[in-house]
């Protein structure tokens, strides 16, 4: 008679693409299946290149979308499968506080830096400034005291889901009393 001879069988995988911020951990893959063997390509930014579900930590410290492509291959009792994920790391919004400065009295300055279009800004905590949710708001310190006092006001910047945080320090020193006599 005649002999037939088979092909082995294909692994079937199917794998999802992922979208992430600059610097954050992602888990990539599915959950493992017993007898399979895993192999990712390239294995940059993999905390395990040989499991099914290994996390990703990637930093994208451009201002554009950064795209790259992994091959997962499935090896399952000889029989092998491969499938490609398209990693896609948004950058981080850029946050400005402005650098640290001393003051003596009272005094109203602008913080922060220019508005980019599509950022929100959420600055903390609100005393003494006009309004939070601007990159550049004033900021009124008052010091009627006999000794310095210092306020941190943090700025949060979120673009399509990232986001990032920069801080300034004002220190407000008495205002010198002088008495003429």
């Amino acid at each position: 008679g005649l002999r037939t001879q088979r092909s082995p069988a294909r692994v079937s995988v199917s794998f999802f693409d992922v979208i992430f911020c600059s610097g954050q951990s992602v888990i990539i893959g599915t959950a493992t299946t017993a007898g399979y063997g895993y192999s990712w390509s390239p294995s940059t930014g993999l905390s395990n290149s040989t499991i099914s579900d290994p996390s990703i930590t990637l930093n994208n410290p451009t201002s554009l979308n950064d795209t790259l492509n992994y091959i997962v291959t499935v090896n399952a009792f000889g029989c092998f499968d491969t499938d490609t994920l398209t990693i896609i790391v948004m950058p981080l919004p850029i946050s400005v506080a402005g650098p640290d400065i001393t003051l003596c009295g009272s005094d109203t300055l602008t913080i922060g830096s220019s508005q980019v279009t599509g950022y929100n800004y959420l600055w903390t905590p609100s005393t003494g400034l006009n309004n939070v949710t601007i990159s550049n708001p004033v900021a009124t310190v008052i010091n009627n005291g006999t000794g310095a006092t210092t306020i941190t006001y943090t700025v949060n910047t979120t673009f399509n889901g990232c986001s990032s945080s920069d801080s300034i320090t004002i220190t407000v020193n008495p205002q010198p009393i002088v008495t003429a006599s």
